[in-house]
């Protein structure tokens, strides 16, 4: 009992330092290369790879004698230690700055600092349930794998919880540090307790170690375990871009993956399953199916957490059946090392594909990773699978005409977004799929059919114009409005915010075309930079971040304006002057520049500056290197006396005036904000692309403004951000707030 217990403690350690570990290397990016979440996707699949190097590793020490194990696990061990404390070297992250898809300088930079370590911890669980196996005959370890992942679950949870609240980032890497090293103490022990049998020692040569590696279901334990964790990258990127944007909701998809092996792989008995489970599991791949045919972001607004708790349920589910399914397949002790490489090969697959092809070669298409994740998972269902019976191939083809057919017919009928046209491409198609629920290839079929179908459907209205996927997420450019052709607003929308709004038809009485929602000319950004040059003087003025440059419409004749901005494709949309012509138009001299904003600026030389404006948020993730003690240093150096910083703070999920607060009264400025939430008068010809924001103004207000700009209240706590330590629990509002 003892050596179980140990074991266990051991191997869940061991999972804590796994999963802690990647949102410290998440975060240690910033800020080369801001809060995108495909920092978060590469980051997964680098440290699934590094596990699936490390399962490779254990298989060799699982087999050896206590001696060759243990000198071979000293020499691994104390490579490792010698890379302690793990940290990301900056140098060529700072070379890929402006590069559309820098994924291999972050895994390069992944490499040098954490793959050692990472490396020797990812050996951990299939070797201490291979040594307890052998030390213990008759034993069944795999109980210790919801133990490794229970051990996971808690690592992941502690950082945003405890970890990044309480600890600076240096700290962090001292604690992981500390952790480390009691860790490889742990295995040195278990490497001399856990004594083989005396007949079990050596290896009889009838025991090959390829000797039954055919006899697997390599197929079943591949695909079972590619489909869910392609389908956790991909509902990752959907939720922050799609639905919520709140900070770190990308750790919720990752928690349930977790909890889902737990709840697969928590009883030893195949029987365990619950009897509800399959039809539980199809069911939530339907309505998840449904979800996001649909498309979220249609129904945003306050349905945000609703759906957000449908997605990730659904996906709970999904899961938990896929990975039961490999549960049932397992074989006996002695091939859990081969099961373990597996499982891990096929989380590697199913994580570089949603995470580095899927955008890269479907970078035009959308998010298609998704359905086709999802479409996998219904292959396997807890129970195993059913033949196909004959006559499934017919249905098939009449499932797939059927679809065709109400497609067509949807855009005969002139059907655009809403629910008649979704229930007849996206509904009707669904429910035939569910017909299909007990047989987990027809029902696959099934669902792909309607899945493809849905989406490839044309829209009559052309509302969408276009789209595409950066290393910085999804961008896209539709047409809105009702009336006439010319009055239609063509508005960016890059992830699941509206970045910026132009109409041809509103311009101003120079013949302008006025800029829209954030940016109207009667907001706080109009207010600011609509004063005469005698009450604001801004020969130059940097802007970190461009959106579509809606802020060059303020620009003046003899002015110039720098753009700091981190995506390369957000340059490319706003010089597309036939949908946003503001850089086309400015009267000053606008430049834009590529790369991280506060890198870029500390480049420029000292008192360059007039006014800073920083804007930079892509959908509600903050970068929040942006905001910290350190980057208000490098902004005050840059302005001239008497200069001023303005910030956009709208947020849906994050309170940031606290952290703005913060930054002013380190500088020794003053803060005042509006939070711009009742738009223009009905006549006013912005009135239609008028959207609700909020700014900040640091620095001396100056006189003419009209809006009600305000000092915070004397009760607002005042938070400092620095770049060891920016914890964004603080600032979380609970229900978000209105688009």
């Amino acid at each position: 009992m003892g050596k179980l217990v140990f074991a266990a403690l051991l191997t869940a350690l061991g999972a804590v330092l796994l999963m802690s570990v990647q949102p410290l290397a998440s975060k240690d990016c910033l800020p080369l290369l801001g809060g995108t979440p495909a920092v978060w996707a590469i980051a997964l699949v680098f440290f699934q790879a590094t596990l699936l190097a490390g399962y490779g590793l254990a298989i060799p020490l699982a087999r050896a004698s206590r001696g060759p194990r243990t000198i071979a696990l000293v020499s691994l061990l104390a490579v490792a230690l010698s890379f302690l404390p793990p940290r990301i070297e900056p140098e060529a992250l700072t070379a890929a700055m402006g590069e559309s898809w820098p994924w291999w300088p972050l895994t390069w930079s992944l490499t040098r600092g954490f793959f050692l370590p990472v490396l020797v911890v990812g050996m951990s669980a299939p070797l201490i349930q291979a040594w307890l196996a052998k030390s213990r005959p008759g034993l069944d370890p795999t109980p210790l794998y919801a133990a490794s992942n229970t051990g996971s679950l808690l690592g992941l949870m502690a950082y945003p919880l405890l970890l990044e609240p309480l600890l600076d980032l240096g700290t962090q890497r001292q604690v992981w540090s500390y952790g480390h090293v009691f860790w490889c103490l742990g295995m040195l022990f278990s490497a001399w307790w856990f004594r083989p049998v005396p007949s079990q020692e050596s290896f009889s040569p009838d025991e090959p170690l390829l000797a039954s590696w055919r006899s697997h279901p390599w197929g079943t334990w591949l695909l079972a375990s590619a489909f869910p964790s392609m389908l956790m990258v991909a509902m990752t990127t959907h939720l922050v871009t799609d639905v919520a944007g709140a900070p770190l909701l990308g750790i919720l998809p990752l928690a349930l993956y977790l909890v889902s092996f737990i709840l697969a792989f928590g009883g030893a008995s195949k029987a365990q399953a619950p009897a509800w489970l399959p039809r539980a599991q199809v069911l939530a791949a339907l309505v998840l199916a449904l979800l996001w045919g649909v498309g979220s972001v249609e129904v945003r607004g306050g349905l945000a957490l609703p759906l957000l708790v449908a997605h990730l349920a659904g996906f709970l589910l999904v899961t938990w059946g896929t990975h039961r399914r490999l549960v049932e397949t397992r074989p006996a002790p002695e091939g859990l090392p081969w099961f373990y490489l597996a499982l891990s090969v096929g989380g590697v697959l199913g994580g570089i594909t949603a995470a580095l092809l899927a955008p890269i070669l479907l970078s035009r298409a959308g998010i298609w990773e998704y359905p086709i994740a999802l479409a996998g998972c219904c292959l396997f269902q807890a129970g195993g699978p059913t033949p196909w019976k004959k006559g499934d191939g017919f249905r098939v083809g009449l499932a797939s005409s059927t679809a065709i057919a109400l497609a067509g017919l949807a855009w005969s009928l002139q059907l655009g977004p809403g629910g008649p046209r979704w229930a007849l491409i996206v509904g009707l198609p669904l429910l035939l799929a569910h017909l299909g629920s007990f047989r987990p290839g027809l029902h696959a079929s099934l669902l792909a059919i309607a899945l493809l179908v849905a989406k490839v459907a044309p829209d009559p209205t052309g509302k969408l114009i276009w789209q595409e996927r950066s290393f910085f997420g999804m961008a896209r450019v539709e047409l809105t409005g009702e009336g006439r052709a010319d009055q239609a607003i063509t508005r960016l929308v890059h992830g699941g915010t509206i970045h910026g709004q132009a109409c041809p038809a509103w311009r101003d009485g120079r013949g302008q075309v006025i800029p829209l929602g954030y940016y109207h000319p009667r907001g706080p950004t109009g207010d600011l930079l609509g004063l005469p040059s005698e009450a604001l003087p801004r020969k130059r003025v940097a802007a970190i971040g461009l959106g579509v440059g809606a802020l060059a419409y303020y620009a003046r004749p003899g002015e110039e304006w720098t753009f700091l901005e981190i995506d390369p494709l957000m340059e490319k949309l706003a010089r597309r002057k036939d949908w946003f012509p503001y850089l086309d138009q400015s009267s000053g001299k606008c430049s834009v520049h590529l790369g991280d904003g506060r890198l870029l600026m500390a480049r420029e030389p000292e008192a360059a500056f007039d006014l800073i404006i920083l804007d930079a948020f892509s959908s509600d993730s903050i970068p929040a290197h942006l905001l910290t003690r350190e980057a208000m240093e490098i902004y005050k150096s840059r302005l001239t006396p008497g200069g001023r910083l303005l910030v956009h703070i709208s947020n849906r999920y994050l309170e940031l005036l606290p952290v703005v607060s913060g930054m002013a009264a380190d500088a020794g400025m003053a803060v005042h904000s509006w939070w711009d939430a009742t738009g223009p008068g009905p006549d006013s010809l912005g009135a239609k692309g008028w959207m609700a924001s909020h700014w900040a103004l640091l620095g001396d207000l100056p006189k003419g403004l009209r809006g009600p700009w305000m000092a915070p209240s004397s009760d607002l706590k005042i938070i400092h951000w620095t770049d060891s330590h920016a914890a964004l629990m603080p600032l979380l509002r609970l229900g978000g707030a209105a688009d």
